[in-house]
């Protein structure tokens, strides 16, 4: 598989599903992120929103590659920001 893995794609996927699991979230949980690789290091974008679409919340965070904590503190920084609308959907570590 090594011969075909792109590795900035498997960092950002790797960061997406980190983000995922420190929010507690689910293939029905209402996430968005996406994970750009610049100049070194990942910039994961984020957004949390309401199950209804009427509130939304979003940060984005640069961080190494490979950094484990990275997506840990976009998912406090969101739902630090987040009401208790969109917060009480997430029962991630991060609450």
């Amino acid at each position: 598989m090594a011969a075909i893995d792109h590795a900035p794609s498997h960092a950002a996927l790797k960061a997406e599903r980190a983000l995922l699991a420190a929010l507690g979230g689910n293939c029905h949980s209402p996430i968005a992120a996406l994970t750009e690789l610049r100049e070194g290091e990942l910039v994961l974008h984020a957004a949390l929103f309401s199950p209804d679409g009427a509130e939304r919340v979003a940060a984005t965070l640069h961080f190494p590659v490979g950094d484990p904590a990275g997506p840990g503190e976009l998912a406090r920084l969101l739902l630090d920001q987040a009401s208790p609308n969109i917060r009480q959907h997430f029962e991630g570590p991060s609450i």
